[in-house]
Order: C-alpha cells, then sequence, then structure tokens
C-alpha cells in the first residue's frame, strides 16, 4: 500500500486528547495514532522521521499533562491497542498496552503474591516500566526478567534483561534513551493456560478504551478481582482500603504529581500537607485534600490551573527547604 494511504489509514484526525488520558485534560490532536501491531507501529516511526512529522508515544495517559492547544503538526501516538498475551520458556510475556493491574489478576489465578502489589496501579506494563511503577516497597523491576523494545535510533527490535535497565526509584533507563517499549517477560514460572489467553485478550480489547477513566478503570479492574478473590486476599484488601480512603478514583488526576526527594526524608505529600495547601484550589484543579501530593480534576480544569498549582507547590517547597520538587508527571507543551 501507498506509505501516504497507509498513514492515514493507521491514523485519525481531529482526536480529542482529554479522552485518551486520567486527567481528562487535553485539546484536539491533528493528528493521533492506536497501532495494533508493532510493525505499524515502526512504520509511522519512519514516516514521522522521513518527513519531519514530531511525535509522542504514550499509553493509557496516566501520567500526562496534556496541554489544551495542541501543535498542529504533532503526531499523538498510543500504544494501548498492543495486546498481546503470551507463554515464553514458562514465563509470560505481555505487551505494553495491557493494564498494570492485570499482573494483579494473574497474581490471585496462579496464587503468586509477589504480583498483587500492581492491584489498582494505574496505567500500562509500557508506562509502568518507563516509570518503574510501584507501590510501597515493591516496584515492577522486581518481577520483570527481560524488556522488548524498538531501539528508534538503530531502527530495530530487541530484548534487554532487567539487570541493564538501569532501574532506579521512578526511573530507567527508557527515560533517556530512544526506545520504545513494546512488552515485557516477567520472571514468575507461569505458563497462561489458553482459555485465559483468549479470555483477557477479548476483555481488554473490549475495554481498554476506557481504561484511562479512573473510575471505570476502578470498577472495571475491582470487579475482575472481586470475582476471583475468594479468601479475600489481606494484600489485595489492604491495596484497596488504602485507594480509596485517599480518593484516588473519584476525580480525574494523574496519581502523584512530584517525586519523593529521599535526602529530605518527608514524603512530597506530607510536605505539601505541611505547607497547608491541601485542598488549595485555582480555576478548576485543586490540591487533594486527602492526599497532598495528587492534583485533581474538580470540574473542566485546564492544563494552565493544574500547572499553576504546581509551580505554586515548588515555590513554597522552595521557600521552606531549598529545593525545587522534580516532576513526575510528564508535562507535554
Amino acid at each position: 500500500m501507498d506509505e501516504e494511504l497507509l498513514f492515514r489509514k493507521i491514523c485519525k484526525r481531529e482526536i480529542i486528547l482529554a479522552e485518551h488520558c486520567s486527567y481528562n485534560i487535553g485539546g484536539e490532536a491533528n493528528y493521533f495514532a492506536l497501532p495494533e501491531k508493532i510493525d505499524d507501529l515502526f512504520f509511522l516511526i519512519d514516516y514521522c522521521y522521513k518527513y519531519g512529522l514530531p511525535f509522542f508515544i504514550f499509553g493509557l495517559g496516566s501520567n500526562i499533562l496534556f496541554p489544551d492547544k495542541v501543535k498542529k503538526d504533532y503526531l499523538f501516538i498510543s500504544i494501548k491497542k498492543l495486546i498481546e498475551i503470551k507463554n515464553v520458556n514458562n514465563r509470560i510475556f505481555l505487551s505494553s498496552g495491557l493494564p498494570i493491574s492485570f499482573l494483579s489478576i494473574i497474581g490471585l489465578i496462579y496464587k503468586k503474591e509477589e504480583l498483587l502489589f500492581t492491584y489498582l496501579l494505574p496505567g500500562c506494563i509500557g508506562g509502568g516500566i518507563y516509570m518503574n511503577a510501584k507501590y510501597k516497597q515493591n516496584q515492577i523491576s522486581d518481577i520483570i526478567r527481560n524488556v522488548y523494545y524498538i531501539d528508534i535510533d538503530g531502527k530495530k527490535y530487541n530484548t534487554i534483561p532487567v539487570e541493564n535497565c538501569e532501574f532506579g526509584y521512578k526511573n530507567s533507563i527508557f527515560q533517556r534513551k530512544n526506545y520504545i517499549i513494546v512488552g515485557a517477560e516477567f520472571k514468575i514460572n507461569i505458563n497462561l493456560e489458553n482459555y485465559l489467553i483468549d479470555k483477557y485478550k477479548k476483555l481488554f480489547d473490549t475495554k481498554i478504551d476506557n481504561l484511562s477513566n479512573l473510575k471505570y478503570f476502578y470498577s472495571e479492574i475491582s470487579k475482575e478481582i472481586r470475582v476471583l478473590d475468594d479468601d479475600n486476599n489481606s494484600i489485595i484488601k489492604n491495596i484497596e482500603m488504602d485507594r480509596v480512603n485517599k480518593k484516588q478514583f473519584e476525580y480525574p488526576s494523574c496519581g502523584s504529581v512530584f517525586k519523593n526527594n529521599y535526602s529530605i526524608g518527608i514524603p512530597m505529600g506530607k510536605i505539601i500537607e505541611d505547607l497547608g495547601l491541601k485542598g488549595f484550589s485555582y480555576g478548576g484543579a485543586m490540591i487533594s485534600p486527602y492526599h497532598g501530593n495528587i492534583i485533581i480534576n474538580i470540574g473542566n480544569a485546564k492544563a494552565n490551573d493544574v500547572l499553576y498549582l504546581i509551580y505554586k507547590i515548588q515555590e513554597k517547597v522552595y521557600d521552606k527547604y531549598n529545593f525545587i520538587p522534580e516532576l513526575e508527571v510528564i508535562i507535554i507543551q
């Protein structure tokens, strides 16, 4: 097929980015793509380089603040339609588009408690690996064996073992290299049964478009877990209680806005609370009354409303603690 025709076939036009992120903020993208195959992703990248079209690749948009006014000649590529589940050498391979919380479902089915910390972690596998997503003391790098990625500069498909991924606190090699994560092989010795592979491929094929919405995400993932959790698992119960008590799924948000500064020894949520900023609002955005390190969209918030609160927090923290909090949320200008 002619490359121009293929580009038009894969790309959608005039798509509202707010519908593809957990903040429910973002203007209209002139170009938007949802590749379902790695070959299509390769094609889009090659096309962008050939014709000088800037692009941004993301997953479920759970850690992103999109702009209200989007640059016209810009391609946004979501990999949330890259949905593949398979067995590799008595281990499981999950593609980047699958939700991280799917690991907790597998953990309950096969009684692998080391996977349960992923319950109610928003976002997809790719984004979780990129950020080395964590809950309490557990992080996704603990359970990975190999990461599969596209090397944009070398234009090739490759794998990298976990020990070479330079994982740290909310950090990885993928934040510094031109690598696009397309999936991962996990350490857990499991062979998923074919009926489960078919079941969850179909489930997420159907629901993945809406899992950026936090209320929908919580409803669907928790519903699936309740069906499986006959033993009322204490890990699952404690995670749910913690997340629900902090009202993390009541309003659109990106979760934690700032990384913790471990040299200070106080979590950012507590620092912001001690500064008296919880509940402070601007426009349609508010610093959550339930968790200082979350900025919520309380009603038609704009990107600039959130940015105002981010800068306010950074200013107040610098005045008292003499450091500027490092952002965890990715801001697209």
